[in-house]
């Protein structure tokens, strides 16, 4: 995830925006899984044909790395789930806090955050249940 998180970095200081990709347009607030146009254009699809970012590709079964899905490119965690994103969309420096989006679950165990993280970019996977809204398992950048 942090290699994710510094692929975006680069390509946002390269092109001094992110990645043109609709499921973006409101990443801000709701979480966007990690495929298709955006990690296109990380993998290379993009005006200067700069590779960002280099995974390795899954193998069978539940490996992480880069999948297809339905011939859309993919990152996908251990569990064989996509990862999920949030940026920065409105320039305010600080995304959604997705511990607190309606329907999560959170976790007892954590101390509780604000409703934004103070970031550009936070990335999560839905860890071993593979349920983004149960947030005792998940894995994330901003933890």
């Amino acid at each position: 995830m942090r290699d994710l998180q510094v692929a975006l970095g680069h390509y946002r200081t390269e092109y001094n925006t992110w990645p043109d990709d609709p499921a973006l347009a409101t990443s801000d607030d709701v979480p966007a899984k990690v495929r298709g146009p955006l990690m296109d254009a990380l993998l290379g699809n993009n005006p200067r044909s700069i590779m960002f970012f280099n995974p390795t590709n899954a193998e069978p079964g539940h490996s992480p790395g880069l999948v297809k899905e339905a011939g859309v490119s993919a990152m996908h965690d251990v569990w064989g789930s996509s990862y999920f994103l949030m940026l920065d969309m409105n320039g305010d420096g600080q995304v959604k806090n997705p511990e607190r989006l309606p329907g999560a679950v959170p976790n007892p165990r954590a101390k509780p955050l604000g409703e934004f993280l103070p970031m550009l970019k936070a990335a999560f996977s839905a860890g071993p249940d593979r349920d983004p809204n149960t947030w005792a398992d998940n894995i994330t950048t901003w933890r």
